[in-house]
């Protein structure tokens, strides 16, 4: 019995050993990196780095399925599925700067458009207006997560957090199959919606919450969203679900996501 015991506490003793050689190699690696990024040379390199501080993300989804509404959201219908696709360009106006951080106002617009099976044509776009910060720095998981995922010595992130003081969504729908044609307006806003995107060398990822979705015309009604976006180098694949209190939906879209020039400032 006593070989056993020996032969486990030696074991257990190797095995801490290698969990805190490893945890003092994280903390080193992580270590190395904020000493190596956060100087002034690199600051001043980092100022023109489109990857830290973009002027503009587009993203362009030509392919798209939206079940159970016409335009993608807004629009419901019993078993209705449409496809279509469309775009988005956002960016961030800095009016407050303090080392790698950035802060200011965020602007963006999407058009879309969607046509079903009974020849249903939806077209439309939104405008977005909030405030956001940016922050470029070492990533707190680089050292648990991500080096499984890939291993690497010095990762960098680009975390955005932003708040959509409103969205206003506005919708042309028109049924061919009806006598005249009659097109339709359709008209909804968000207010306080909150996003989150983290943003690596050659991936990431996005997520949006809204609880506040009003569909004001033709008819008013209270709904709540939810959408994902992955993106790997160009690739970009995007889910959005919610409803209203008369339907609700599920759109999926892939497409292509690129980032711009240097970032856009006022101070």
């Amino acid at each position: 019995m006593t070989t056993p015991r020996a032969l486990l506490g030696v074991f257990a003793a190797l095995h801490c050993t290698a969990a805190l050689a490893d945890d003092r190699e994280d903390e080193a690696r992580t270590a190395a990196c904020i000493d190596r990024y956060n100087t002034d040379p690199a600051f001043r390199d980092a100022q023109n780095d489109i990857l830290e501080n973009p002027a503009l993300t587009l993203r362009i989804r030509p392919v798209g399925l939206s079940l159970g509404s016409a335009d993608g959201n807004d629009t419901g219908g019993s078993g209705r599925r449409a496809y279509g696709g469309g775009f988005d360009a956002d960016t961030l106006i800095t009016l407050i700067t303090g080392g790698h951080t950035r802060t200011g106002l965020t602007a963006g617009i999407s058009g879309t458009g969607y046509w079903t099976p009974d020849r249903t044509y939806a077209f439309g776009g939104e405008v977005r207006l909030g405030i956001g910060r940016r922050r470029y720095g070492v990533p707190l998981l680089e050292s648990k997560v991500l080096r499984f995922i890939r291993p690497s010595k010095c990762r960098f992130e680009r975390l955005d957090l932003g708040l959509d003081l409103f969205r206003w969504r506005v919708h042309w729908v028109t049924n061919t199959q009806t006598p005249g044609q009659p097109t339709t307006f359709v008209s909804s806003i968000a207010t306080v919606v909150p996003s989150l995107r983290f943003s690596y060398a050659d991936w990431g990822w996005r997520v949006m919450l809204s609880v506040t979705d009003v569909r004001m015309v033709p008819s008013v009604s209270w709904g709540a969203s939810v959408g994902l976006e992955a993106f790997w180098h160009l690739l970009s694949i995007s889910v959005l679900g919610g409803g209203y209190l008369d339907h609700a939906y599920v759109t999926a879209n892939l497409g292509l996501r690129f980032e711009f020039g240097t970032g856009l400032s006022l101070n």
